[in-house]
């Protein structure tokens, strides 16, 4: 009886079509969870530690005598090496469309622990402003304007775009 169930679990999975479309979306959902566990610091450590406890108590029953395995806990499988296929790289992705107010403004918000940053963004001759003081009097090392620059730089909208950023909290170095 087993043997033909497992015979026809082979066939049918054999039949089956394994490519990304053809997954249900409680399969989707699985994949996703498995590659979230996976990420998991607290599963990785919780993983290595279980599996080198194991490795060692093989390793004493084989010195006992009880079992010939032979090995170190490195040869056993480590989850936060596995490299598996994530399925979300293959996943459509949105195009994303500049979302500008009124008055030709993109804007973004972050925070920080006790930090908060406002930056409103729009064409202009490449001024930047935080918290009302032109950004060489507000930072007066140079690492700290160059953070502000990198992504004006690296876009070639150094002189193109007026910067204007509101800050709070987090001091000097943000």
């Amino acid at each position: 009886m087993a043997k033909e169930v497992i015979a026809e679990v082979k066939h049918n999975d054999a039949l089956r079509d394994h490519s990304i479309g053809s997954l249900t979306a409680e399969e989707h959902q699985e994949i996703a969870l498995f590659h979230t566990m996976r990420q998991d610091p607290f599963y990785k450590h919780h993983m290595r530690n279980h599996l080198s406890k194991f490795a060692e108590e093989i390793n004493t029953d084989s010195l006992n005598g009880l079992q010939t395995l032979q090995g170190s806990p490195d040869d056993f499988t480590k989850y936060d090496r596995i490299n598996l296929f994530d399925f979300r790289r293959t996943l459509p992705q949105k195009e994303r469309e500049p979302k500008l107010d009124a008055k030709g403004r993109s804007w973004g918000f972050g925070k920080r622990k006790a930090s908060q940053a406002i930056v409103n963004v729009k064409a202009g001759t490449g001024r930047i402003m935080v918290n009302g003081k032109p950004f060489i009097q507000y930072f007066h090392q140079p690492q700290y304007r160059y953070r502000i620059l990198k992504p004006l730089t690296v876009t070639s909208y150094t002189c193109m775009l007026d910067v204007d950023i509101r800050v709070r909290g987090g001091g000097d170095t943000g």
